[in-house]
């Protein structure tokens, strides 16, 4: 409690210093990227709720199983995986700023894209809506911006 008031109180006072000086806050490295990254995850959330409207439930997700990188893995772990990156990875990676985080998160995406094209081949999907947002969550996923 005590290290989240100090927090609170050092991001206070340097945007009272900065409203002083008549200063802008810096502008993001990234915007499109970041904008990807939060459509990334409104996606992941839509085709969720798509599998709960149509027979997909979270209980169904995790008995669905799909071979991924040797192993079985429930559909819900790998969009567990999907919505890890697109909530706590990706941003974090984008806020560090390191020569290489670009690259890191390409690399990710990648892999993302890998599981979902594993994720669409399940018979057991066949024509559903819930197979019909994963679809869409792939299209975005190949959209990722250069920069």
């Amino acid at each position: 409690m005590k290290q989240t008031l100090q927090r609170y109180w050092r991001a206070f006072r340097l945007a009272f210093e900065m409203t002083r000086r008549r200063q802008k806050p810096p502008a993001l490295a990234h915007p499109e990227l970041l904008a990807w990254i939060r459509q990334m995850d409104t996606l992941i959330e839509a085709a969720r709720a798509s599998g709960d409207r149509g027979g997909f439930d979270r209980a169904r997700r995790e008995a669905l199983r799909v071979r991924l990188d040797g192993r079985d893995t429930s559909v819900e772990a790998a969009l567990a995986v999907l919505h890890y990156h697109a909530r706590q990875e990706y941003p974090s990676l984008l806020r560090s700023g390191a020569q290489h985080n670009l690259l890191a998160i390409q690399s990710s995406n990648f892999n993302d894209r890998y599981r979902l094209s594993r994720l669409l081949e399940l018979p057991e999907l066949a024509d559903s809506p819930f197979k019909t947002a994963l679809a869409g969550l792939l299209a975005h996923l190949e959209r990722i911006p250069s920069s």
